[in-house]
C-alpha cells in the first residue's frame, strides 16, 4: 500500500500537470515547434519526477521555464522537487514564482505550506 505522503505528492503532481494545459501569458502558441517542445519537456519532466529521476526532471522542468516562463505548473513542480531534496532555498524561489503567476491556486498554496512546515 502506498505511503500517504507519496499518494498526496502524486495527486498534487497530476493536478499541477493538468494545470499546465491552460494557456497563460509567456507561453508559446499552440501549434508551434516551441509549444510542442514545451509540452514534451513538461510531461517528460513530470514523468521523471514521479519516477524519482530527479536530475532529469530538474533539467526538463528548467527547460520548460525557459520556453514558457509564465507557466506556474513548471515552477511549482520544480519547487516540489526542491522540497523533496530538502533544498529549501530553491523551493522558496520556485514556489514564490509559481504563486506570483497563479496567486489563486490552492495547490500552490499547499506546497508553500509544506515548505513552511519543512522550515520549522
Amino acid at each position: 500500500m502506498p505511503r500517504p505522503a507519496v499518494t498526496v505528492t502524486l495527486y498534487i503532481l497530476l493536478i499541477l500537470g493538468a494545470a499546465a494545459c491552460r494557456r497563460t501569458p509567456s507561453v508559446p502558441e499552440p501549434g508551434t515547434d516551441a509549444y510542442q517542445e514545451t509540452v514534451t519537456a513538461f510531461y517528460t519532466g513530470l514523468a521523471a519526477l514521479q519516477a524519482g529521476e530527479d536530475r532529469g526532471a530538474r533539467t526538463l522542468l528548467e527547460r520548460v521555464t525557459e520556453l514558457a516562463p509564465g507557466e506556474p505548473a513548471a515552477w511549482a513542480n520544480l519547487g516540489l522537487l526542491a522540497l523533496r531534496r530538502n533544498d529549501l532555498e530553491a523551493a522558496r524561489r520556485y514556489l514564490n514564482e509559481a504563486a506570483r503567476l497563479a496567486p489563486e491556486s490552492a495547490r500552490i498554496q499547499v506546497l508553500l505550506a509544506r515548505l513552511a512546515l519543512a522550515e520549522e
